[in-house]
């Protein structure tokens, strides 16, 4: 049971609004999930994806990588996004029912797309560079291997070799892409403000997936590094104690779903995984999971997968190390491991998973990782 589908069997009115399940057709579709109809939760069209004639013309989805074009706001989806959800505000203020609001935002998602005035905010000559371009030593291949995601564009080498120049003008764009959805999500925060409602309302936000720009000779995401799979994640609780406050503690995502119901004083269906985070909001420092899962699918050969792959990734990620096992779908047969001590090596630059002196440490986190999330809880959770 999805989670806006939860709180609608619990009285709420629940509305979609933008790229909120991925992919496009069928599976960006649930109509269990929401009381009315979604709005705008189609993923891939073209005439909102770019602004500029010469990417709105020859066929394909992925034109140009990048584009700024001195428009407003709402000519991209995004905008549109934020527009029809500010309206959408006022109209929940004045429902007799409770409301859980999931408004969808595209960026800084490829291609970067963003108004000119967003573009301007930065002198890309003193944008930094990569500081770590080079793939990690002794990583295997399918650890490294790209996706092609985006080489797919029309002003990207098929080959994916990138000049300075390039690599210079796409970290700007991830850059102006970012501060194009800060002030969209600005707009909501204002907006729920002045409908005085911000006293009264959980806010979280959230994005899927990390994402590397050269780091590791690696771009957009699709692995299990860190760049991938650290993401962003901010709560905001009506009345909170500790506004303003973060912590190091290890969270995954699937902790959100029952933190929502938590702190909204529903009960979780049973078989949701994750915790509620509530205990971690009262008090930031206190001990909380030992490590956090990923995991992601490569196919024997080529860049491309289909569902679970040929080969799964499993990783865990503790504060000291992050290991992967590279297993084979169907016999669970390990075929490489990844091995990186943040303690000497914060960027993930070297697999030390092979170094005689870290056999125990390699045992230790097979272990754990086997055992699953259940085993990392906090001791003292119930």
């Amino acid at each position: 049971m999805t989670l806006p589908q939860h709180f609608r069997n619990q009285g709420y009115h629940t509305l979609g609004i933008g790229k909120i399940y991925h992919g496009s057709g069928k599976p960006s579709k649930d109509p269990p999930s929401w009381s009315v109809k979604p709005k705008y939760d189609f993923v891939r069209d073209q005439k909102v994806r770019y602004a500029l004639p010469k990417n709105l013309q020859g066929k394909g989805l992925k034109r140009s990588a990048i584009e700024a074009a001195n428009v407003p706001d709402n000519a991209y989806i995004d905008g549109i996004v934020c527009d029809t959800a500010l309206s959408a505000l006022a109209e929940l203020k004045a429902h007799p029912k409770p409301f859980f609001l999931a408004v969808g935002y595209r960026k800084p998602h490829l291609p970067f797309c963003a108004p000119q005035k967003y573009w301007n905010l930065y002198d890309r000559a003193t944008i930094p560079m990569p500081v770590f371009a080079e793939h990690p030593k002794g990583a295997p291949e399918l650890a490294i291997r790209s996706w092609v995601e985006l080489e797919g564009y029309s002003d990207i080498p098929k080959n994916g070799q990138l000049s300075t120049v390039k690599v210079r003008e796409l970290r700007h764009g991830y850059y102006a892409c970012v501060s194009y959805i800060d002030a969209l999500v600005g707009r909501l925060l204002d907006r729920l403000a002045a409908l005085k409602l911000e006293e009264n309302t959980v806010v979280v936000l959230w994005g899927d997936h990390g994402y590397h720009l050269g780091e590791q000779g690696l771009w957009t995401k699709a692995n299990n590094y860190e760049l991938s799979t650290r993401v962003p994640l901010i709560i905001s609780i009506p009345g909170g104690a500790n506004r303003g406050t973060d912590t190091d503690a290890l969270v995954e995502f699937v902790d959100v779903y029952p933190t929502l119901t938590d702190i909204c004083g529903l009960e979780a269906p049973v078989g949701v995984e994750g915790i509620s985070l509530k205990p971690l909001l009262v008090k930031p420092d206190r001990p909380w999971k030992s490590a956090v899962f990923s995991q992601y699918p490569r196919a024997n050969k080529g860049n491309r997968h289909r569902g679970h792959g040929d080969i799964m990734g499993y990783a865990i990620r503790t504060d000291h190390f992050r290991y992967v096992e590279w297993q084979q779908w169907k016999t669970k047969q390990v075929v490489a491991r990844e091995l990186y001590d943040y303690k000497t090596d914060l960027h993930e630059m070297k697999n030390v998973a092979a170094e005689t002196d870290r056999v125990s440490t390699v045992q230790k986190l097979s272990q754990r990782l086997a055992k699953g999330w259940k085993a990392a809880l906090p001791r003292d959770y119930k």
